[in-house]
């Protein structure tokens, strides 16, 4: 019984690190050298 909740556990972190770093990662973008670029508030 202990084990199941360990792994319970485990893959509550595992879904909620996979969710902020998707949301991380969409927040990030990259500019080529010498070019401007829009930011988009996408919260509002």
């Amino acid at each position: 019984m202990a084990s199941s909740r360990l792994f319970n556990n485990i893959g509550r972190i595992g879904i909620g690190l996979g969710i902020g770093g998707g949301v991380i990662n969409s927040m990030l973008y990259n500019v080529d050298g010498g070019h401007r670029d829009v930011i988009f508030d996408r919260l509002q």
